[in-house]
């Protein structure tokens, strides 16, 4: 029998955010709690977490990633376009990244700078078909 996982993640929450008060630096419990409060469709809560863990580790690929995207998904496209920018510069190799930068870039009015971003992550992909 399957356990609900709605079930589980106020449980995950409350040990995850017990254990990051007697670890803060803990990147990897941040991020499973920024995780926990995301299932739990509580987006600023898990924001808040990856941010702070992104305190000791400012260039956790994974970190940078997740903020992009909430960010992004939430259409506070500033935000999101400067955590775009942070992976990048950790990761210039990732064809999604590009791709997604060029999708906030245009939505945010920067075409040439959508276009750009588009360009390189066919460069990097060009069978990503996303054009």
């Amino acid at each position: 029998m399957a356990t609900d996982s709605r079930i589980l993640i106020p449980d995950a929450i409350e040990r995850l955010s017990a254990w990051i008060r007697r670890a803060p630096d803990d990147v990897e419990a941040g991020i499973q709690l920024g995780e926990a409060y995301s299932l739990d469709h509580r987006p600023g809560e898990a924001i808040d977490v990856w941010e702070r863990a992104l305190e000791f580790s400012p260039r956790n690929e994974e970190l940078l990633r997740k903020l992009m995207i909430e960010y992004h998904d939430g259409g506070m496209l500033q935000k999101g376009i400067e955590y775009g920018r942070r992976l990048i510069e950790v990761n210039p190799f990732d064809y999604t990244y590009f791709g997604r930068m060029a999708h906030m870039l245009g939505q945010s009015g920067d075409l040439q700078g959508g276009i750009v971003a588009a360009k390189k992550a066919l460069e990097l992909n060009p069978g990503a078909g996303f054009m």
